[in-house]
């Protein structure tokens, strides 16, 4: 069976992964399922949003390497 199944066994609820779901049981519902999918979709784009950002930013990165070589 599914990981939801036996949380929705433990809580005594059916409906486990449409409501709560992994995350929000181990979380005591601090963070939901929700809260993963929308921070993933977030966190993937960013890079793309604020290009020049993180142009820069590896720009640096390289700079510091070589000082540091």
């Amino acid at each position: 069976g599914s990981l939801n199944m036996i949380i929705g066994e433990i809580i005594n609820e059916n409906n486990n992964k449409q409501t709560k779901g992994i995350t929000g049981y181990l979380t005591n519902s601090l963070y939901n399922r929700e809260d993963v999918v929308k921070d993933a979709v977030i966190s993937r784009f960013i890079s793309f949003f604020y290009k020049e950002e993180r142009n820069l930013l590896d720009q640096q990165i390289n700079q510091y390497k070589l000082k540091n070589k």
